[in-house]
């Protein structure tokens, strides 16, 4: 941030350093909204402090969502695409009215080098978590985060990721508010990897005592609404198992994703409502 924020005589000049995280920040989508057909919150990308932008901190604000189209942009190295929930829409009769056919929001131009370099340091990260230690024979990348919002509460614990790590599919990014620390984050997404691809089986993913759980907002985990009373225990996971990782939208390569509500608590993580958005890279 602070080498970003120099001008040509080599002096710190803080709005160059904005313009300029600003500038490459856009190229991975975190400019605007990903396209979803729900609700969802415009980004807010830091208008001053560039070292502590350069962090994804400052007064930067941006959705899990936003975070999960990030990370599919640093998976598939470079090409920044629209999210959105529909394959196709059919009448009645399973007739094909509109096929979905996917928008590239912007590329990002690296050299391979580059885009090896950044995927090798988030392989290595994982690898060298303690988190990730039972999780054999199966090979991810991510990138820990912990968002420091005031001395008051605790911090919120970010994650993104994707997976495979040789031939990406999926890419994840997870949140718990006031989470203490990105381990928990990183936890959630390991949950949600293992159930994916069959990793673990799933009485040791999903929490099977009711009373183990606390209220929390959403019932509907496809479509994320959160006006809604709150479920607990086996409910949420028998949701998960109709609603599905993959069952939320499917589209063309690139562009299929799935929507996942953590905030159900069907996981084993006792902290504070999270929310992690998974999409196919």
């Amino acid at each position: 941030g602070l080498m970003l924020a120099s001008d040509s005589q080599g002096e710190h000049n803080d709005s160059v350093g904005v313009d300029t995280i600003t500038k490459y920040a856009s190229l991975y989508g975190l400019d605007s909204k990903t396209g979803i057909e729900i609700g969802e919150t415009s980004p807010k990308l830091a208008s001053k402090d560039a070292p502590r932008m350069a962090m994804g901190q400052s007064d930067t604000a941006l959705t899990t969502t936003q975070l999960a189209r990030y990370a599919a942009t640093i998976a598939n190295s470079g090409s920044c695409y629209d999210l959105t929930l529909l394959n196709q829409i059919t009448d009645a009769s399973g007739n094909v009215l509109e096929e979905n056919t996917p928008t590239l929001h912007s590329t990002v131009d690296l050299s391979v080098d580059q885009w090896n370099a950044i995927h090798t340091g988030m392989k290595e990260m994982v690898d060298n978590s303690s988190v990730f230690d039972d999780m054999t024979n199966f090979s991810m990348a991510g990138k820990t985060g912990t968002a420091e919002e005031s001395t008051d509460h605790p911090n919120h614990g970010l994650f993104i990721g994707y997976a495979p790590y040789d031939e990406p599919e999926i890419a994840i990014a997870v949140r718990i508010v006031n989470g203490y620390a990105s381990s928990n984050a990183a936890s959630v997404a390991k949950d949600i990897i293992n159930y994916r691809y069959n990793l673990k089986d799933k009485s040791e993913i999903f929490v099977s005592d009711p009373g183990q759980l606390s209220f929390v907002e959403s019932t509907e985990i496809c479509t994320g609404e959160t006006d809604q009373p709150a479920v607990r225990g086996d409910k949420a996971g028998n949701a998960v198992e109709q609603c599905g990782l993959a069952a939320a939208g499917r589209s063309h390569h690139r562009h299929e994703f799935s929507f996942f509500h953590a905030e159900i608590h069907i996981l084993q993580h006792r902290i504070s409502p999270a929310a992690a958005f998974v999409t196919l890279v």
